[in-house]
């Protein structure tokens, strides 16, 4: 098997994580009324909160979650599977 390798984000990419973090909040405030309630106070949800209401979305088919990887070298993929 492929040895996985976990680490932290790069420096250079902080900036776009947070921004994308950010857009996920956004789209999931508009569907979710608990996560709407908190970016309306503009409080942070933790990341147990982002979970549930991503999985109540989901389940309500009001949400659609979409993960991505890339095949090459298989940079991404294991943690996906």
């Amino acid at each position: 098997g492929e040895k996985v390798k976990e680490g932290g984000v790069p420096e250079d990419m902080k900036g776009l994580v947070e921004e994308k973090r950010l857009e996920l909040i956004e789209k999931l405030a508009d569907v979710d009324d608990e996560i709407g309630e908190l970016f309306l106070m503009e409080e942070e949800p933790s990341e147990e909160q982002l979970k549930e209401a991503i999985r109540r979305q989901t389940v309500a088919c009001k949400f659609v979650p979409v993960f991505m990887g890339s095949a090459f070298k298989n940079k991404g993929v294991q943690p996906l599977l």
